[in-house]
């Protein structure tokens, strides 16, 4: 089984430091789903390219006691993929706080915005991703689920979606189980039609 995770999101919580920032540097004093939903949309190009290349803030948090034992009940179902649309620019400072915070299958990072491409190119079995473009285009390659956030609440009854990666990795264990049946169903009836056509 192969199992593909987005990072921010899904495992470490970028949206807080960045909305954190925004209160303490920008004077925002609106509600978090308001500046994500609302406020961060609209900023210029330009804004975004600046927020996106602060280092500090891909640092800034620890991951959480529930999230990498998500992580490690997923790396003993099968291979863990890390596919982040990060630029290339911040892989040392992601694999750096992979280390600290002992995340497996970190030489499986991949900095790149052409998920889909990826996971064609890794037969992903499975991918959680917190936007909800990403998760429609990747749903005739994988079985991609949508992780819930304020900035996707519209696609949450309408996409596969999980709130946490626990979440997740019960969905997987799951759909790998009844995989597992359907197929092993399938081997026996095949040796039992051989056996009745070797006594013909």
């Amino acid at each position: 089984m192969r199992i593909g995770l987005d990072i921010d999101g899904p495992i470490y919580d970028w949206h807080n430091p960045v909305y954190d920032y925004y209160k303490a540097y920008k004077d925002y004093d609106k509600s978090y789903t308001e500046f994500w939903v609302d406020y961060f949309p609209k900023l210029s190009a330009e804004e975004h390219d600046f927020i996106l290349s602060i280092d500090t803030l891909y640092t800034a948090m620890n991951i959480t006691d529930e999230t990498l034992n998500a992580i490690n009940l997923l790396s003993k179902l099968g291979t863990v993929y890390y596919v982040t649309a990060r630029s290339e620019s911040l892989r040392r400072i992601t694999d750096l706080w992979f280390k600290r915070n002992n995340v497996p299958f970190r030489d499986n990072l991949i900095m790149s915005k052409d998920k889909v491409s990826y996971a064609k190119l890794l037969k992903l079995d499975y991918f959680v991703d917190d936007f909800a473009s990403q998760v429609i285009d990747l749903s005739g390659i994988t079985k991609a689920y949508l992780f819930a956030k304020p900035w996707n609440i519209e696609y949450q009854d309408i996409l596969p979606t999980v709130r946490s990666l626990t979440e997740f990795y019960n969905a997987v264990k799951k759909d790998g189980s009844a995989k597992k049946t359907i197929t092993g169903t399938s081997s026996i009836l095949e040796v039992t039609d051989r056996i009745e056509l070797e006594s013909l």
